[in-house]
């Protein structure tokens, strides 16, 4: 609850993409998923280059059992970033998503080049 106070105040002094992600964070840690996919999204249309936003996205998505939007938020963070630590959650939520498209995508950017 501290953390997403904090956030707020922050957030008080205009659209800042990393407070964005703190609160969206906090909210995941209460269990507010659906507050904190709202925070994630304005931080990821803020800067869209914001890696670690779009992962917890991703994750703010799987939770609030939206494995689709996952599986997109996913894709966005390994065209941002690609990591092998990453693969793992990348796995996980290809087993969760029926989108065949948004599967196929994953797969080609796991396989690379």
């Amino acid at each position: 609850e501290e953390t997403a106070e904090a956030a707020r105040k922050l957030l008080l002094l205009g659209p800042d993409a990393s407070a964005l992600c703190d609160m969206g964070m906090a909210n995941m840690q209460l269990r507010r998923f659906p507050d904190a996919v709202d925070s994630l999204e304005q931080a990821v249309r803020l800067d869209p280059g914001f890696a670690n936003a779009w992962m917890f996205l991703g994750f703010a998505y799987q939770m609030a059992a939206r494995p689709e939007d996952a599986m997109r938020a996913f894709v966005r963070i390994l065209e941002l970033s690609p990591s092998a630590k990453a693969l793992s959650y990348w796995d996980k939520a290809l087993r969760r998503t029926s989108d065949d498209a948004a599967k196929a995508r994953l797969r080609a950017k796991i396989a690379g080049p």
